[in-house]
């Protein structure tokens, strides 16, 4: 069992102790005797029992300062992750919560034949009490169980097991060696769920340098007149100072020097096409290559030349390597687009029936031997 002597209870405080059905009853009565004279009369102390944790509770939200979970308890029981979700919401901001647990003496590593018997470990429970949103978790003291503190726990994790398993719990919980540690934490300084707004940096408006020059009337928008031999300013001062001739008679002047647009255009300039003109031609004299959907003959000539070229070149491999070529008969173009491919996917009346597979434009050959008789007759 832990003291609460060292904590640094003030006046006007919230106190909320919880404490199960086996905790010590006169270090329980000294403990709450000891806040009571530290918080005064214009605190709180609310007592509690553990176990309503457990079932759906309704404990005030943000309500206390401190929040001391089984310290007189010398065989305290495990904290959830509920009790621990219960608990944050029931603390203010910065407040602090006081438990103590039962863990597991060291690090033991798990093994198959362990029994099934939750024990955690400090950095366990430490890591259970971060991931419920307290900060600032630390572990404390800690006192290792006695024989007979040991037995009861024993007694009490075989309660619900079959008989089975109790000698394997029993050799495994003497094996870990079981301990009471004390554990502190704090909630932030802010709710659950608050929500806060980020400041982005904005746009400072520009002031001017001068300060006076708030204080300065605006100046008058000049109007200025286009004039075509350039004496823009000699006019705008004659008139500002009212001498010389007027602005509409200056404008009137000024007309007479420029020439009109519609003048420099000639009869052919303004003659409308005719459609002969605008027409597209028929032919497709001026482009590189035939139309892709030629109509006048071209494309057939353009295809007759290039089996041509073809044709020659296959002659000329043929007598340099001595293969025998086989060109086939110019063909009409494939409606399926399959003939490529090969027989596998030709149709039946295709004309390529029986050739190898081959690239469009590709020039079919067959090795010499390939027409050579297998059997002499």
């Amino acid at each position: 069992m832990f003291t609460v002597n060292a904590l640094d209870f003030q006046p006007g405080q919230k106190v909320l102790i919880l404490t199960s059905s086996a905790a010590d009853s006169v270090h329980a009565d000294s403990a709450l005797a000891y806040i009571q004279g530290k918080i005064t009369e214009s605190g709180e102390v609310t007592v509690r029992p553990f176990e309503q944790l457990n079932e759906p509770t309704s404990l005030p939200a943000s309500y206390y300062d401190w929040i001391l979970s089984q310290l007189s308890d010398a065989l305290p029981l495990p904290h959830s992750a509920n009790i621990f979700a219960q608990l944050i919401l029931a603390l203010k901001p910065e407040g602090t919560l006081k438990l103590s647990e039962i863990s597991v003496a060291g690090s033991p590593s798990p093994s198959e034949d362990s029994p099934p018997v939750s024990i955690s470990t400090p950095d366990q429970i430490l890591s259970s009490l971060i991931l419920s949103g307290f900060v600032d978790s630390v572990s404390g003291e800690s006192i290792h169980l006695h024989k007979d503190e040991l037995r009861e726990y024993i007694a009490r994790a075989l309660k619900d097991l079959p008989m089975d398993n109790q000698a394997l719990i029993v050799q495994n919980l003497i094996a870990h060696g079981l301990q009471r540690v004390q554990f502190t934490a704090q909630k932030p300084n802010y709710e659950v769920g608050a929500a806060s707004a980020l400041q982005f940096g904005r746009k400072r408006s520009k002031k001017p340098v001068n300060s006076s020059a708030e204080s300065l009337p605006l100046a008058k928008k000049a109007v200025w007149t286009i004039s075509a031999d350039g004496d823009d300013d000699n006019e705008n001062n004659n008139t500002s100072s009212g001498h010389g001739t007027s602005t509409a008679e200056a404008d009137a002047e000024d007309n007479d020097d420029f020439i009109d647009e519609d003048d420099l255009l000639t009869e052919e300039d303004l003659a409308r096409p005719d459609a002969a003109a605008l027409s597209r031609p028929d032919d497709c004299a001026t482009k590189r290559k035939a139309c892709k959907n030629c109509s006048c003959g071209r494309a057939e000539e353009e295809e007759a030349q290039e089996l041509a070229v073809k044709m020659a070149e296959a002659a000329k491999v043929a007598e340099e390597t001595k293969i025998t070529p086989v060109i086939p008969a110019p063909m009409p173009k494939s409606n399926c687009g399959n003939c490529t491919l090969g027989d596998a996917f030709r149709c039946s009346t295709c004309p390529y029936l029986g050739f190898p597979a081959f690239k469009p434009g590709e020039t079919i050959q067959l090795g010499g031997n390939m027409l050579a008789d297998d059997i002499d007759l």
